[in-house]
């Protein structure tokens, strides 16, 4: 029987790079205004809404399980995210807004530069 098995030894908790010690290339930010938003992950994009790591980006996507789940989810559901709070569930139910108001928007009147790639 080693140690861990005898409950002396646990291992660590796996550490999470904070998004400012990542490679700046590397960073979404940084990654968004090279390539365009559409090589971000849905959780790279929803923490650059709200400003936080991408764990709580996966986090949100965990809890709601899918996009469009969560357009429905209300402030108070959002703000309940670990890692969230109010603010940050507000910024994405304005993300969410500013989506369908651009997609409600008669074909051809978006904004020019307004794709997925950003070109």
């Amino acid at each position: 029987m080693d140690a861990q098995q005898m409950g002396l030894w646990a291992p660590a908790e796996p550490t999470r790079l904070q998004l400012r010690e990542l490679p700046a290339v590397e960073q979404p930010l940084y990654r968004l205004a090279r390539l365009g938003p559409g090589v971000l992950s849905n959780a790279e994009l929803i923490e650059l809404i709200v400003g936080a790591s991408e764990s709580v980006g996966r986090e949100v996507l965990a809890r709601f399980g899918d996009l469009a789940s969560l357009t429905r989810a209300n402030l108070a559901e959002l703000a309940e995210v670990r890692g969230l709070g109010t603010v940050s569930g507000a910024r994405i139910q304005a993300a969410v807004e500013l989506g369908r108001r651009l997609a409600a928007l008669p074909a051809g009147s978006a904004p020019s530069g307004w794709t997925s790639t950003g070109a």
